[in-house]
Parts: C-alpha cells; structure tokens; sequence
C-alpha cells in the first residue's frame, strides 16, 4: 500500500478527520473547525470506538511505505503517539483519569476558553456545546464509574483535588 503521510489528502489527514469527528473538544484545541458546536463522548463506548480509529489506523502505517524522509517522520511519529495511547488504554487508564489538569471535566471547561467568540456563528456553537456538556459529563462519569466495577479507581487525593475544583468553579464570579 502506497499514501502520502504528510500533504493536503494524506491519510494523516483523514484519521486527523475521523478524530476531530470523534473529540471534538480535542478538535477545538487542535484549531481544527467543524466541530465546535459538538461534544466528546467519554464513555466507556466512546473510549472504544477511539481505540478502534487508532487500531485501524496503525494497521494502515505498518502496511504503507513512506515515499520519503518526510513521510517516514510523519509516520513513525503518529505510530508512536497511537501505541502510547492504546497501551494507556489496553491498561485502563482513562477509566480512573483524575489528572486536575488533563481530566475531561477540566478539558470540556478550557475547550470553551478556546472557543472563536466573534460572530454570531461562533456564539451559537458556544451555546450548542454548553447545552451538551451534561451528557459529556455523564459520560465521563460511566467511564469513571467502569473504572471502580473494575478495581481500578482513581486515587483519593485525585478525587478531593477534583472536588475542591469544581466546587471553586461553581462559586466563581
């Protein structure tokens, strides 16, 4: 199989696509558009179906020849990245992820900083994502919740330091 990793049609491109399509909170911080009025699914199952795009696409670069030093870079880089990310996962990580600074109730908050607010377009896609974060929330919570059913919770001082976040946020002016 010959495609081109770097260029305006590679197939980075297009699994960049599928995962703008898929994290649209990544997305916005990306500076990718289209996206921006959606929400990323954390659940369990939206976990899931990230593994599956990272799959299939690394089966992709083993089987792709680079057409040069450009490509290769490019190729061996998004390798790289996808296998970190699956062995995460193949571990469970995300299902007890409390990082104060990386969780997905911290990103979704910072994904509103980044938001365009310009025109009245922008505004309608700040009001479409806000009507949506509680689902992206919930999700976040079964993915949570499947952590602890498989005896791998986050660690106490992560969850009082989350805590303590949200309830600074629900106060603050």
């Amino acid at each position: 199989m010959r495609w081109s990793y770097v260029g305006e049609r590679s197939r980075c491109g297009e699994v960049l696509d599928d995962y703008a399509a898929l994290d649209p909170i990544a997305a916005t911080g990306m500076g990718v558009p289209g996206h921006d009025g959606e929400m990323t699914d954390y659940s369990p199952e939206g976990q899931e179906r990230m593994a599956a795009l990272w799959r299939d696409a690394l089966r992709d670069l083993a089987e792709a020849a680079p057409t040069g030093d450009a490509d290769r870079r490019a190729r061996d880089t998004m390798m790289e990245s996808l296998v970190l990310w699956l062995e995460r996962h193949d571990a469970g990580e995300e299902l007890r992820n409390l990082s104060i600074i990386g969780n997905p109730a911290n990103v979704i908050r910072r994904a509103f900083d980044l938001m365009p607010r310009a025109t009245d377009e922008d505004w309608e896609h700040i009001a479409s994502r806000l009507e949506k974060v509680p689902a992206g929330i919930a999700g976040f919570q079964l993915l949570l919740r499947e952590g602890v059913d498989q005896g791998k919770p986050a660690a106490r001082r992560q969850v009082l330091e989350n805590a303590l976040q949200a309830e600074t946020w629900a106060v603050a002016e």
